[in-house]
């Protein structure tokens, strides 16, 4: 054994480090467009660049997770085989926010294994958050192999608008309309308009899908749609998403869950 010898330690390069990345955020791509920026703006021995892929890293494990508990929320609550819906379905997001459940909602309902989105599926997401949108969009992209750069998909689109004016934007009906977290408690009557258009573009015997932070907008969001839906799933949720920042506070998404059957 050589005395006073050091121990090697063993350092991955910026190369190897945004490979490993780059294979993990396969289904993330806004998430690859940050790195890429940062690529672009930054030399690649500039060690700067540590931080913010181990910034990356942890966004992308945060949605990763809320991804793979949506997902087996739907594979619970929403098995195909008891609740189909038709071929190449369209799929209505209301107040979708930053939209992180479509990817999971199209390869659901495009019957993809291992959480891939399907082609086959339309995606359409509303909301009035500007910011929120413009987030959705960015999210949901693809790879323009001819140029290299990154483009939204055809079969996504997201509009900032009213989701009360939903019919004035399509004439096709949707197979399936979802609304994660509506804030029945606190506007009820906005929510009532936005489910009441909803419904004016929702095909018979199509599916949808609602999940709340409390029982008691479960409670509410079941008077809204009873007359209306036939109610298939009201429970609370087996796998929902701890996004809590401080454990004597713990908050989760998608903590209860509805399903119904338009009739």
């Amino acid at each position: 054994m050589i005395k006073n010898a050091k121990k090697s330690i063993y350092k991955p390069s910026l190369s190897n480090m945004c490979i490993t990345l780059y294979n993990r955020l396969k289904t993330q791509p806004r998430l690859k467009i940050d790195l890429s920026y940062e690529f672009q703006k930054t030399a690649y021995d500039d060690l700067s660049i540590y931080p913010k892929l181990k910034e990356l890293r942890e966004k992308a494990r945060k949605v990763g997770e809320g991804r793979k508990l949506y997902q087996k929320m739907l594979e619970t609550y929403v098995p195909l085989e008891e609740l189909p819906v038709g071929e190449k379905p369209k799929i209505l997001s209301v107040g979708c926010g930053i939209s992180y459940e479509a990817l999971v909602l199209s390869g659901h309902f495009g019957k993809k294994p291992g959480g891939a989105d399907s082609s086959e599926v339309e995606f359409t997401g509303i909301d009035l958050d500007k910011e929120s949108i413009e987030s959705a969009i960015k999210d949901n992209v693809t790879l323009d192999f001819s140029t290299y750069e990154y483009i939204p998909k055809p079969n996504y689109q997201f509009f900032c608008m009213d989701a009360r004016l939903v019919a004035d934007i399509t004439k096709e009906p949707f197979d399936v309309v979802v609304a994660s977290h509506p804030e029945v408690w606190h506007n009820y009557l906005v929510w009532q308009g936005i489910f009441d258009s909803a419904y004016s573009v929702h095909k018979p015997g199509g599916l949808i899908i609602s999940t709340t932070h409390l029982e008691e907008e479960l409670d509410q969001l079941e008077d809204l749609l009873k007359n209306r839906y036939k109610i298939m799933v009201k429970e609370r949720n087996i796998y929902p998403h701890d996004v809590s920042t401080d454990m004597l506070n713990p908050v989760f998404t998608h903590k209860y869950v509805l399903v119904g059957v338009k009739e």
